[in-house]
């Protein structure tokens, strides 16, 4: 692993080049580092394009939601292109960029959303109803962004989700998920 102080200057020189690269879990911390760094990019290269290199396994949904909003109002056009794999909220992140790329050996991973409730069981059954309707939202917004970018109808997504489907780069492709495979 790099060191925290090679790290940030690597994220640096990627900055200056307008590289942005999305790894490990998408959480509120994460997020929030990648919608300054857009922010920054379009303020000090207006309309220059945006690289961002994708390689998540997901992560937290308002997290993928948030990333989703900044990435998909950029003023520059970003580019994503999914280095390894893009699972989750990563394929939402993905929806988002103007140019979508995956490399050929890269994957995604579709499954339904996952709710954790680490509480009292007495206040389990109230928040269970609760957090059902919350994440149920949320996966009918996260199935209707992938089907309206994509092309996909929603039964096609959904089925994917409920499949938990890997797909390979030439799929993703075939179903519109991407523009190109590099």
């Amino acid at each position: 692993m790099i060191d925290e102080d090679l790290e940030k200057v690597f994220s640096l020189v990627l900055l200056e080049q307008r590289k942005i690269y999305l790894e490990g879990r998408i959480d509120d911390q994460q997020a929030d580092k990648i919608a300054k760094m857009v922010l920054w990019l379009n303020a000090k290269y207006p309309n220059q394009e945006i690289f961002l290199y994708i390689n998540s396994k997901g992560g937290n949904v308002g997290a993928g939601f948030d990333l989703y909003d900044i990435i998909k109002y950029s003023e520059s056009l970003i580019t994503g292109t999914v280095f390894k794999e893009a699972n989750s909220m990563a394929i939402l992140v993905l929806q988002a960029c103007h140019r979508r790329k995956m490399m050929r050996h890269s994957t995604m991973f579709f499954h339904n959303f996952e709710i954790t409730l680490g509480m009292d069981w007495k206040k389990f059954e109230e928040e269970s109803k609760k957090r059902i309707a919350e994440n149920q939202k949320s996966q009918e917004d996260y199935e209707s962004i992938i089907a309206g970018r994509s092309g996909m109808k929603i039964e096609e997504v959904n089925r994917l989700c409920e499949e938990k489907r890997n797909l390979a780069a030439d799929e993703a492709l075939r179903l519109g998920l991407v523009d190109e495979i590099l």
